[in-house]
């Protein structure tokens, strides 16, 4: 070899230049290329690995205690398929991966990378710094578990450490059992993002259950991971856990039957779990999805921030087994949580009873129910108030063959989407309950998204359903379709102290046979004694509760109260039974009919016997009257054998051919009555051999006839006003009969109108008035010459007509 050739000399050159600048060590030993069999490289030499890299091929590469290696500029160490690596010093020992260059700059060399195949490796008593080139991370595993343990990470360009999400529990899994002392163990120092990133690219990622422990630096992930296998992996993060999620980044568990897996997030009040955008603002990650077979997932002492993205909920529960514990959702673009309404009860029960804010500054601050997922609720669930309103997504049935029950806490707000419906029971699917029990400061709410009337179809309790309350509730803008927004089957239940307003056309509908002990008399538990169970409807397209009378009430002993609001029936009513049933109105009802309707005691095969009361004042009537004055309707019948006893009744606006009250072959005793009409049809009408009306106190003007009697009808007037009929004050058919009219004012101070003085045994007097008009067979004397119903004086008050009034009594 010729030492003088100047090739030597450059050589020579080069070489003293490399020692030059290389750290002072007694020996070096220079690695590059490939390594095919096992080496280990040992203290007491400096390991300088070339600026080419050394790849470790099928074999194991053993860095022993005290080992110093030096890392050429852009230098890697790959650990190949069918390779691994044993780096474990000691205490006294350790070992230290670093760069050659003297000013061992962050990014001064490439990475230690572990290739996909690699087998089990460990690094533990090892310091790796000032890597990281072109900020690839300074350690990187895709696939191959590398066991950390007591090894420092400082001076990388960017990442210091990366990990695909199946290795990184097992490889950081030994230091967290011991929590207290991790970040020592596993230590970030001086790195350019100290972070651990997660790298998520498999079809599953997370196959065995694993731990991921809190090192003091965040995990960001920039991809999806996904866990599940038919192992039923669980991926725990443990106390005090940060992660950032970055682009794809997201959690995704047990989403189809084959790959079950469970997401499980342990924080504590002291070391809360932090689940956050890389940005600290609305929508810089999209959420996470528990699957329909992550069952046993669970969030205890969790933040979730700043997700939301392209309108995914922050996240998103589709399992009914999941539970969660002092949970904050803040920052969301979107929903913070969306959850299948079977999982609604288990997961926010606990949440509902926190003090501290659950939902906070959220773009939508709604929990999203998934029922277009799942628009079945088959199990009896209680969902509470947390601080967010439910908005279903689509139409919910509560409904199954173990009788599900939805019970909906004080302060509890179900919001609805258009076309969106809350139906109760189900023909085919089995019957269900449903039980909205709210307080005074905090009802029970179902509402629309638009907040506009008719904007969701409303609440349906089918004849399918056992059970339904509504008490101190809120049900607004429904009706969509033009139906009932509340439309009631023939269910046990009530309706009590609940506003109806912004229905679409009525609030509330439900049948004849329930309406006394839903709405008209609702039995409601914990209810002091008279307290005021009425509802209040406003703003409805029709501010009346209607009722749908295809069906005889046959109750043997029911009470209607007034609901807070008129009340509508669909057609005429029957009140009827062989047994007589008793039907006991109270003060305040004002009962509504449509034309050609009628409210009938008795049916022909029955009998009825109504009772109606108005307030001690008389300020409190019930009233019957039309739907519409114009045309009119067809009054109260009451049939053979039955009976009406009425003080403080108002009837009006009967039709021209109906009477306000027909007493057919039944009896009525009214006092203080008041029935008007538009001049046409009739006041009281009585017919027949059995037929018998007592009238006191009553007030009936405007129809065309008063008083109509014919066919052995008994009736008695006195103290009363019968005034401005048109054809008819009082006209008695039946001239068999005399019939009694003492002391009635008849619209004049010179009493009725008698055009005939007929020797009938009855009166046998005539009287020219300007009053009502009086037929023969009618005693009339004596009259009232005013509203005080004090008698008239002397025998008449018309010199000219004055006659001594006779009667079969000899008076």
């Amino acid at each position: 070899m010729n030492f003088k050739s100047p090739r030597w000399l450059i050589l020579v050159l080069v070489v003293g230049l490399a020692l030059a600048a290389t750290p002072a060590s007694a020996q070096q030993q220079e690695h590059c290329g490939d390594i095919r069999h096992n080496e280990t490289w040992g203290p007491g030499v400096t390991h300088l690995v070339c600026s080419a890299g050394v790849r470790v091929q099928n074999s194991t590469l053993t860095l022993a205690p005290g080992a110093d290696i030096l890392m050429g500029d852009g230098a890697d160490l790959v650990i190949a398929s069918g390779s691994k690596l044993v780096a474990l010093g000691t205490e006294a020992a350790t070992i230290r991966i670093r760069a050659v260059a003297r000013d061992d700059a962050p990014g001064s060399w490439g990475q230690i990378r572990f290739e996909p195949g690699a087998e089990e490796s460990i690094m533990a008593r090892i310091t790796v710094q000032s890597g990281g080139k072109d900020n690839v991370p300074m350690v990187q595993s895709a696939e191959t578990v590398v066991l950390m343990d007591w090894i420092t990470l400082r001076k990388a360009l960017d990442v210091p450490l990366a990990f695909g999400a199946a290795p990184l529990g097992p490889s950081l899994e030994a230091p967290g059992q011991a929590t207290i002392g991790a970040c020592d163990r596993v230590k970030f120092t001086s790195n350019g993002t100290t972070l651990i990133e997660v790298l998520g690219d498999a079809e599953y990622d997370v196959t065995e259950t694993e731990t991921w422990h809190n090192f003091c630096a965040p995990y960001r992930l920039k991809e999806e991971v996904r866990i599940g296998s038919e192992l039923d992996p669980m991926l725990i993060i443990d106390l005090g856990v940060v992660i950032y999620f970055e682009g794809d980044g997201t959690f995704t568990a047990g989403m189809d039957e084959a790959h079950p897996g469970m997401l499980v997030v342990n924080g504590s009040p002291e070391e809360p779990v932090t689940l956050t955008g890389a940005k600290a603002e609305p929508g810089a990650w999209g959420g996470i999805v528990l699957g329909p077979y992550s069952s046993l997932s669970g969030f205890n002492i969790t933040n979730f921030l700043y997700g939301g993205a392209d309108g995914v909920p922050m996240l998103t529960v589709m399992t009914p087994d999941a539970t969660a514990l002092s949970l904050t959702f803040k920052g969301s673009a979107s929903y913070p949580l969306a959850i299948i309404p079977s999982g609604v009860a288990s997961f926010m029960s606990s949440l509902v009873d926190t003090e501290e804010e659950v939902f906070v500054d959220n773009v939508i601050q709604r929990v999203i129910v998934l029922a277009k997922e799942e628009p079945v609720l088959g199990r009896t669930a209680t969902w509470g108030t947390a601080g967010a309103a439910y908005e279903l997504d689509g139409t919910l049935t509560v409904a199954g063959n173990t009788l599900p029950r939805l019970t909906l806490d004080p302060g509890t707000t179900l919001v609805f989407r258009e076309g969106t419906a809350l139906v109760i029971g189900d023909g085919n699917l089995g019957p269900g309950e449903f039980v909205a029990r709210g307080a005074k400061d905090g009802p029970v709410t179902l509402t629309s998204v638009k907040g506009t009337p008719g904007s969701w179809l409303g609440l349906k309790i089918t004849d399918d359903a056992l059970l339904a309350t509504l008490d101190y509730a809120v049900i607004e803008y429904g009706g969509a379709d033009g139906s009932p927004m509340v439309d009631w089957g023939r269910t046990t239940g009530d309706i009590s102290r609940t506003t109806f307003r912004g229905a679409k056309a009525y609030p509330v509908a439900l049948p004849l046979s329930q309406a006394a002990d839903v709405i008209l008399n609702p039995e409601v538990p914990d209810a002091e004694p008279d307290t005021d169970l009425s509802n209040t409807l406003e703003g409805n397209g029709t501010d009346r509760v209607l009722i749908r009378s295809n069906r005889t009430l046959s109750q043997s002993a029911t009470e209607w109260r007034d609901p807070g609001a008129p009340v509508e029936f669909d057609g005429t009513v029957f009140v009827s039974s062989p047994t007589r049933p008793l039907l006991d109105m109270k003060p305040g009802l004002d009962l509504v009919f449509r034309q050609g309707a009628s409210f009938n005691l008795g049916d022909g095969n029955g009998r009825a016997a109504v009772l109606i009361e108005a307030g001690d004042e008389g300020d409190e009537p019930v009233t019957f009257r039309p739907a519409n004055p114009e045309a009119g309707w067809f009054g109260i019948r009451v049939n053979s054998s039955s009976s009406l006893r009425a003080r403080g009744l108002v009837v009006k606006d009967v039709a021209q051919t109906g009477a306000a009250i027909l007493v057919d072959d039944g009896s009525a005793l009214l006092d203080g009555i008041e029935l008007s009409g538009r001049d046409r049809g009739t006041g009281i009408e009585a017919e027949g051999f059995g037929a018998s009306v007592r009238i006191e106190s009553a007030d009936i003007g405007h129809f065309g006839a008063g008083i109509v009697t014919r066919e052995a009808a008994v009736a008695e007037v006195t103290r009363s006003v019968i005034h401005d009929n048109v054809d008819w004050g009082f006209k008695n058919e039946d001239p068999d009969l005399c019939l009694i009219a003492n002391l009635v004012y008849w619209g004049s101070a010179h009493g009725p109108n008698d055009e005939s003085d007929a020797k009938d045994d009855c009166l046998n007097g005539a009287n020219a008035s300007p009053g009502d008009r009086v037929s023969d067979d009618v005693d009339w004397w004596p009259y009232a010459i005013n509203l005080q119903f004090d008698p008239s004086p002397g025998l008449g008050p018309n010199p000219k007509k004055a006659y001594c009034p006779f009667s079969s009594k000899g008076k």
